[in-house]
């Protein structure tokens, strides 16, 4: 079976088997002191350009998260991070274990803004009674994100500045980091991340080595005894050498990043099989993970054959899933997944058609169905002939031609409800969502005062079709997956 669950499934590279071999029988000092973890210390200070930075040698994601922030927090605080971030979701509460609470907050593709974080702490110290409340001590963010999106480096820059305002710490979880410094989409270096962060970790457990995560305090900033702190957490590894000869392998002759440039390659590569068999993505990853919408059926056809994550419900018919590509990825590996998806998608199928109807015969459409009139922007829902309701709404912004609501005659995807809308610059939650057009679909849109006319001429949608609240709730009571969508210009 194909394994596309994670990108640690695989051990470590060969380079760093081999170093681990050569170095098996040689009697070091335990606890981090060893020759191998002060040379990895130094080559990981040259490439952040941090010649003055605390480094140290942790085991595992989870385990550094909990233990640097429970050094760098004091009792009374917690740490501000994304609703959607490793802490918030995916470590079983390891912060709050250590009496830190994680005060999340609204995210934008798997990142918060500095605007949101200045506004949490400005709504926090406004309030009068914030005596009596969990304090907002330091901030958390990772790179990439649980989405696979990346942090620019202007990002970066308003999110130190609101941090450095507020006294409390920038500290970035690096699990996937190679992944991003590599990706073509990042502006980042790691010299960058020593900058602007106070604290952050390079990750080794899914970039190359059996085990390992490196903390970088960059500004000799290290909590104070923060060893004791890693101990206390049962994260002192006695032989430290087996982390600090993973990390000088990595870290010689530019290996980190050589490797990680693989996970990208064979993603891409998956990416655009994915797209040419119009697969719908849930999100866009400039990185290593693919999250992908199936419908429940085909994704049973596929478990047969490939092994892959499950992220979310997206309806009662369709789940979101994610495939991950790693360093050790081969490209038979993406060939043989490429070839299942292939087969996968042809068995007892009818072709792909761009648009197709509900029925076959001179009437292809039947007589339930939904119409969107562009020209005159309204909207005419059909059932058994008859019109069942009628509203105006606003289509894709005309004087912007990425934007124009495309005609044609579709097939509802499916429906579901309270979604969240993700796009380059946007992220909107809507209470009904439903596609038919790849990311095109219906939608109330609440923050609009009217609708019809000419609005989307000029202040149209990003494409979709926008729906008063409640015209939207009805139309999504009437539909189903493959109800028929007609839209037209005149």
């Amino acid at each position: 079976m194909l394994d596309f669950v994670n990108d640690y499934s695989e051990g470590a590279h060969e380079k760093i088997l081999q170093r681990l071999l050569e170095t098996n029988m040689e009697k070091l000092s335990g606890y981090g002191t060893d020759q191998y973890c002060e040379s990895a210390k130094q080559k990981i200070r040259e490439v952040c350009e941090c010649p003055e930075a605390d480094i140290y040698f942790l085991v595992g994601g989870t385990q550094t998260n909990a233990t640097v922030i429970d050094a760098i927090l004091s009792q009374y605080e917690g740490v501000v991070a994304a609703n959607t971030g490793h802490i918030s979701t995916h470590e079983a509460g390891a912060i709050e274990a250590s009496a830190h609470k994680v005060l999340a907050i609204p995210h934008k593709n798997g990142k918060i803004t500095a605007k949101a974080v200045k506004q949490y702490f400005a709504d926090f110290y406004a309030d009068g009674n914030h005596e009596h409340m969990v304090f907002p001590g330091m901030v958390y963010i990772s790179h990439p994100t649980e989405y696979g999106t990346l942090y620019s480096k202007k990002e970066l820059e308003e999110l130190s500045i609101v941090c450095h305002e507020y006294d409390a710490p920038l500290y970035l979880d690096g699990a996937r980091l190679g992944y991003g410094l590599v990706s073509e989409e990042n502006d980042v270096t790691l010299a960058d991340i020593a900058s602007l962060c106070d604290a952050f970790y390079i990750g080794g457990t899914k970039v190359g080595a059996l085990c390992g995560e490196a903390v970088v305090f960059p500004k000799n900033n290290a909590p104070k005894h923060f060893m004791t702190t890693v101990k206390q957490h049962g994260a002192l590894l006695a032989k430290g050498r087996v982390l600090g000869v993973q990390f000088d392998t990595l870290f010689t002759d530019n290996l980190y990043f050589e490797i990680s440039k693989n996970a990208i390659k064979t993603a891409d590569t998956l990416k655009q099989a994915l797209k040419e068999k119009g697969y719908t993505f849930y999100i866009d990853s400039p990185t290593n993970q693919i999250f992908l919408v199936l419908e429940d059926e085909r994704l049973k056809e596929l478990e047969q054959k490939v092994a892959v994550s499950f992220w979310e419900k997206a309806d009662d018919n369709h789940t979101i899933i994610r495939l991950a590509t790693s360093w050790a990825t081969k490209e038979e590996e993406i060939k043989a997944l490429t070839e299942a998806i292939q087969n996968g998608e042809t068995v007892d199928k009818e072709p792909a058609y761009i648009s197709k109807g509900a029925q076959k015969g001179s009437n292809d459409i039947g007589n339930s169905y939904v119409e969107i009139d562009l020209t005159n922007q309204h909207l005419y829902l059909f059932k058994d002939g008859d019109i069942v309701l009628e509203t105006d709404f606003v289509s894709g912004n005309m004087s912007k031609a990425d934007c124009v609501t495309p005609p044609g005659v579709f097939g509802l995807t499916y429906k579901t409800r309270n979604a969240i809308l993700r796009g380059a610059n946007y992220e909107t939650p809507v209470n009904y969502w439903m596609p038919f057009n790849g990311n095109v679909g219906m939608h109330d849109a609440t923050w609009r005062r009217a609708f019809g006319g000419t609005i989307y001429l000029t202040s149209g949608s990003h494409g979709c079709i926008n729906l008063p609240l409640h015209m939207a709730a009805s139309i999504y009571e009437y539909v189903s997956t493959g109800f028929p969508v007609v839209c037209y210009y005149y």
